[in-house]
């Protein structure tokens, strides 16, 4: 694999997202009609679109039954999950520690640009 390809495909990637305006449909027909890696380059931008904006803004059109809960490899936990579970972990997981109600520093929120800043 020619590591050259990381710079077509990531200009796909600004394009979609530019020229998109975050319209999941729109982005993702822009991302797929690039060409190049489509299939990877989609993978890695509709889910940014997907978690920034909530499940709500994935068109009806592109969900199905089948999608609904995944089976994986792993084991525990992530073994069978429901797409909306993963999801929700996903979002909570990249939230910065003030970002959640639960922490100290929650009111500052606009004060604590760091996460030592909130210790």
């Amino acid at each position: 694999y020619n590591w050259i390809h990381a710079y077509p495909n990531a200009c796909c990637l600004v394009i979609a997202l530019y020229y998109g305006g975050g319209d999941f449909a729109r982005t993702l027909h822009i991302v797929t009609m690039c060409g190049l890696d489509a299939d990877c380059n989609a993978g890695v931008i509709m889910p940014v679109i997907g978690i920034s904006q909530g499940p709500g803004a994935i068109p009806e059109k592109y969900m199905h039954p089948a999608f609904e809960r995944l089976t994986t490899y792993m084991r525990g936990t992530y073994s069978e999950i429901t797409t909306e579970e993963l999801v929700d972990r996903t979002v909570s997981a990249s939230r910065m520690p003030w970002q959640t109600p639960d922490t100290a520093c929650q009111a500052q929120a606009t004060e604590c640009p760091t996460i030592e800043a909130c210790k």
